[in-house]
């Protein structure tokens, strides 16, 4: 997916401030970029919003402690739908709303 749709009233959705208020710009951050990788690894024909990376690499990949990516990965399964397997030391996250935000052209071709 090259692009997906970002509501310009994102942060004026109650749970959105749930997580600006509980974590801050950082927990905000955390949850576009988790949304921007998932995107960035779909492709046309993917039917699932998900991607799966080694722990390290998606902390690494938004700069925060374990201990707070675990939190932030806790809330948004619960207000956002995010659904979290961790195998290993694999986490797979998946975000089935996004399939819903996709942009035209993958919306078309899948």
């Amino acid at each position: 997916m090259r692009w997906f749709k970002h509501l310009t009233n994102a942060k004026n959705d109650p749970d959105m401030r749930l997580l600006l208020a509980e974590f801050g710009y950082e927990g905000y951050g955390v949850y576009w970029m988790i949304l921007e990788t998932i995107a960035g690894d779909m492709n046309y024909k993917e039917q699932k919003a998900k991607t799966s990376m080694a722990e390290k690499q998606w902390r690494n990949s938004v700069k925060i402690s374990p201990k707070k990516f675990k939190q932030i990965l806790n809330f948004c399964s619960k207000k956002f739908g995010f659904i979290i397997e961790e195998n290993a030391k694999i986490i797979t996250i998946e975000c089935p709303k996004l399939l819903k935000y996709r942009d035209e052209y993958s919306r078309k071709k899948g």
